[in-house]
Parts: C-alpha cells; structure tokens; sequence
C-alpha cells in the first residue's frame, strides 16, 4: 500500500497583546468650575526679570525688590540645604511670578484657589508639566514670610517629599521666619500671632489636625505650633518623626515613639509658649551673586511668560491663548508657548507646525528645542507618561526628539528626553543612564522615573527596578503615581509574556500572567486577565495537540505505522481541538487499513 504522506497542521498565532487600563484620576477629565478671565496685563507696565541660579523671578515690582526676592530665596535655599538633606536645593528650577500690585495678583490668587477676593498673600504651584511656580503679592505686609514660606513648599516639593497636609505647613510656617542678616540666616524665630489665637480660642483635638486635608488659618497656625515645638525640644528627633510618617507611620505614633508623649499632652504645651525651650539657630552663607544683571522685558515676553504659567494647567489654557493673541507676531517665545500648550491639548500637527516657526524665528534658543522635543514625545513624557505605549509611528518622533536634544541645556532635562527616546528601541539600555542622570538632579519628576523604572523592567534588572518602586513610588505623594508605576510593571511583564507566546515559550508566557492576576487588585482588569488567561490555555493545549498530531504524522511518514497508531490513539483521549479531532480520527481509520493490508 502506497505510504501515508499527511501535510502538517500549522499552529496558531498568540493571542494580541494586551494593554493596561488608563488608572482612574490619570486622564485628566477632571472637571472644576472655570472662573475668569485673567485680563492682559497693561502694556505700559514694565516688566523685568531677574535670574538666580535656580530662580526666574518676573516682577512688575521695582528693581530693588526683585533682586531682594531673587537674592533671598537663593540665600535661604542655599542656606536650608545645611539644615537638612531633605532641603537641598540641586532639584529647584522654578518661576516666581512677582506682582508690585494687589490689583495685579488678585486674579491669579482667585483662580488658583477658585474663589473670589482670595485673601492669600502668595501660592506654590505644580503644574501638570511637572514645572513650578510661586505667586507672590510683593505689597502684602506678610510679603517676608511669604517668600519663604512658599520657598520651603518648592524645597519639599523637589525633594519628592511625601507629607502630610500639617506636617508640610508646619515646616513651611516654621521657617517662614528665617532671615538674612548679616552674613547668616537667623531660624526659629516665633509668630505671634499664631501664638495668639492659639491662646484665644478652644483646642482643637491634635488628632484633627493630623487628619486634616484642607486649610484654614487655624490649621497653618496649629501646623507651626506643633512643629516648633518639637523643634525647639529636639529637632533631631523631629526630622525622625519626619521621615516616618512619609513612610506611612501614623502621627500619634512617631510621636510617642520620638517624643514620649502623647496627643493630649501636646496639645497642652502647644498652647502655652513658656513651657518649651526657646531655641533659635544661625546658618553662616555668603550672599550669592545673581546670574544676570535685570532685564527689561518687551510686552510680548512678559505675556510669554504669563501663558506658560496658565497653559501648564488645564483650566488655564483658555487664558493663555488669549495672552499670546496679544503677543507681537512672529515672536519666537510666544510661536513655542503656544506649541506647547497645543501639545496639552493633543493637537500634535498644530504643535509641531509651531515649533518649526519658532526654530525659525530664533535657532539659537535651546529651550525652544527642549519644548519641541518633549511635544514629539507625546503621552511618553509628562503627566502620563508611564500609561500608554508609544503610538505605532512613535520610532520616527522619538528619534528626532533625541537629536533636539543632543547637547541642549538645561542638561538634566536633555537627559530626561533623550532618555525616554529609548523606549521605542529593541536595546533600552544606552537610556537607562540618562535617566538615572536626570532622576538624579530631579527626585520629584515622577514620569523620569516612570519610563526609567520601565527601561530596567525591560531589561531585565528587576532588583533595581524595585528598588526604584519602593523608594519612588510606592509611597509617592500622588496616588495617581503610584498606580501609573504599576501600571508600567503590568505593561512590561506582559509584554514580556507576550513575546515568550511569540516565540512559543508557552510555560513561561502563561506563569507571567498567572502573576498578573495575583497582583491585580483592579477586580475588572482581573477578570480581562482572567479571560486573556483561559484564551491563551486553549491556544496553548491546541498547539500541544496540534504537536502531538504532527508526531504521528511524522512517524506514519517513516512508515513506523504502529508507533503512529499508538501516539494518535493516545492523542484522541485527550484532545478538545475539532479540527485535530477530525484530522487524528481520519489518520487513525487510515492507519487501522493500512495495517490490516499489510497484515494479510
């Protein structure tokens, strides 16, 4: 009888990939009341500027004011960073938005805080972009305190802290009092009037102010009395408390465990200022030399400026647009302001069209080259970076902003982009260090860390990855952060899983999502999982037959007819496939005959 000669089965492909669900608070739909508009500013103020090395001070106030500003806050920043390695300032790069006038700042306080006749003296913002900026009311008779209030918020803020709302206003209140004088910077001075209405009014439970979330007057006033209490009995013992509860010990507990004392005897002593130490300290600086001599800032330039402050916030783009309006046209800040915010707003070819006018309008500005290159990374750089994968045409843009970036300053930023350029690469690991170089000089920049913690993943260094998960995110300041990392580690792991199906590694693939599945608190990514889970067996349990079936047709090929009865025979106990059901019970039949007339 002529030999069997059986075409072999084809196995299936793997399953598509999978991708993570955007974290909830990460997609920027948040809708708040808008209240506005800002108005222009009059174009016969005059604007100037006044650079630190870590300070962009733009004031409407006098020349002697904004260099007072500009020269106190370096002096402090420098100053603070001896007090402690939390308030080092290598991480500070931060615009101050100086108003001479009441009527000048008010609508910006008003905004910010969403209400009207704010009463505030002075704001530190964060912007979505991750830059910072302080509002300050120059003519505010609290205007000292303001500053350094607010330069202990920017202090904090870019050393990644993760405190508590009492915890962070105590110290910013506690050090408000700072002054320079004389070659020193003199802490620890008290506030009177915070001691004041302490004294006038009914405790309020120090459990309360632990648990607050929002702010009045008695809360920054409570924050400083507790703080400069424990600073005054032993500051060493409150950087302690400090650190343990941003990492999560509760407050009544680092008390008792640092101090030996508990809430209702704190709230005791707080509210009698002779029963702690008075205590003050010096800090010997030398004044630093500002950057630049003031410079005049033409109208479009200070409207520049105003709008990438606005722009940076989502309810503040409409008044942004409206400022560059204003702005003189062809000018080069204005075109890459706007190129920017069209970025936010996702109208890429619009942004990139932008970009390409202001390079024109002016080569030499590498900060234009900067704001180009983090709009060619899109959702990869940013507020949400670490959530999405780069789009399917991402090689091109990501190769482009590496060359934008090349040699540019500031070289931390440089960094940060020419690292997350990488993402779009087969090898990773020529990123991996620009990443670590920027994180470096930038603690706070959590979409730095977001695409480096995804470059160690995929490379394989999973011991530093979670290094980088334990001490970045895992008590981040932002819950929004720590679900983005999370986020990342599913993403990578299963793609990781996705390659091993590619490549047929089925075991591997299918342990990795296993895992996804015991870490996935999500009950509704579980489930996806769960049915990407039971997809991928029956894909794999169908190869695995579809292996056993192409063994019987191997040995029936050769002729060893009974080696090939006894495999399909085998395999028809097991298979679920129709098809492989089918074709081996054809194949059997065939076998049978075939035997039987050799037999004869």
């Amino acid at each position: 009888m002529r030999a069997l000669l059986i075409v072999f089965l084809a196995a299936t492909p793997a399953l598509g990939q999978y991708v993570p669900p955007v974290p909830a608070g990460l997609r920027g739909d948040t809708v708040v009341e808008y209240r506005g508009p800002i108005p222009l500013p009059s174009p016969q103020t005059r604007w100037i500027r006044v650079r630190s090395a870590r300070f962009n001070v733009v004031s409407t106030a006098s020349e002697k004011r904004a260099r007072e500003v500009a020269s106190t806050l370096e002096t402090l920043a420098s100053a603070l960073g001896s007090v402690h390695p939390r308030f080092r300032p290598k991480a500070i790069e931060t615009r101050v938005l100086l108003f001479a006038r009441r009527s000048e700042s008010q609508p910006y306080f008003d905004f910010l805080l969403k209400q009207a006749s704010a009463r505030t003296p002075g704001m530190f913002v964060t912007s979505e972009d991750g830059s910072a900026t302080m509002v300050i009311d120059s003519g505010s008779r609290w205007r000292d305190r303001t500053v350094v209030h607010e330069l202990m918020h920017n202090l904090l803020a870019a050393s990644g802290a993760n405190l508590p709302l009492w915890l962070e206003e105590g110290i910013a209140e506690y050090f408000s009092t700072a002054r320079v004088s004389r070659g020193a910077v003199h802490v620890g001075r008290p506030i009177r009037e915070h001691e004041i209405s302490i004294r006038r009014r009914s405790n309020r439970p120090i459990a309360r102010l632990f648990a607050a979330k929002t702010t009045d007057y008695r809360l920054y006033a409570d924050s400083w009395a507790v703080v400069d209490w424990m600073m005054r009995t032993n500051d060493e013992s409150f950087y302690r408390l400090v650190a343990d509860v941003e990492r999560g010990v509760a407050a009544e507990t680092a008390l008792q465990e640092h101090f030996r004392i508990t809430t209702p005897v704190l709230e005791r002593l707080i509210r009698n200022p002779g029963m702690r130490a008075m205590r003050t300290f010096s800090i010997a600086v030398e004044e630093p030399r500002l950057q630049s001599e003031v410079e005049t800032l033409s109208y479009s330039d200070a409207l520049s400026e105003l709008a990438t402050f606005l722009g940076s916030m989502a309810l503040g783009r409409q008044d942004a647009h409206r400022h560059l309006d204003a702005a003189a046209t062809g000018h080069a800040r204005a075109l890459a302001t706007r190129g920017v915010i069209r970025s936010y707003e996702k109208n890429y070819p619009e942004s990139y069209r932008l970009f390409e006018q202001a390079l024109a309008a002016d080569p030499g500005d590498a900060s234009i080259a900067l704001d180009y290159a983090e709009a060619l990374l899109q959702s990869s750089f940013g507020p949400f970076s670490g959530v999405m994968e780069p789009a399917a045409d991402a090689a091109a843009r990501f190769r482009k902003a590496r060359e934008l970036a090349r040699g540019a300053a500031p070289r931390w930023r440089a960094d940060a982009i020419a690292g997350s350029t990488y993402l779009v690469e087969s090898d990773v690991t020529p990123g991996i260090p620009l990443l670590e170089r920027a994180l470096a000089q930038r603690p706070a920049r959590m979409d730095v860390a977001l695409n480096l913690y995804a470059l160690l993943l995929r490379s394989g260094r999973n011991d530093e990855a979670q290094r980088l998960f334990e001490g970045t995110f895992a008590n981040s300041r932002q819950a929004q952060t720590t679900l983005a990392a999370r986020a990342v580690y599913v993403r990578e792991r299963l793609t990781l899983a996705n390659r091993y199906l590619d490549q047929h590694n089925t075991d591997e693939g299918l342990k990795i999502v296993r895992e996804m599945i015991e870490i996935t608190p999500d009950p509704a990514a579980r489930r996806e999982l769960e049915a990407q889970l039971a997809r991928i067996e029956a894909v794999a349990q169908a190869n695995r037959e579809i292996t056993a079936y192409n063994t019987v047709v191997d040995a029936t090929n050769r002729g060893a007819y009974e080696e090939a009865l006894a495999l399909v025979r085998s395999l028809l106990s097991t298979a679920r496939d129709e098809k492989v059901l089918r074709d081996a019970a054809r194949l059997r039949d065939e076998l049978v005959r075939h035997i039987r007339g050799m037999r004869r």
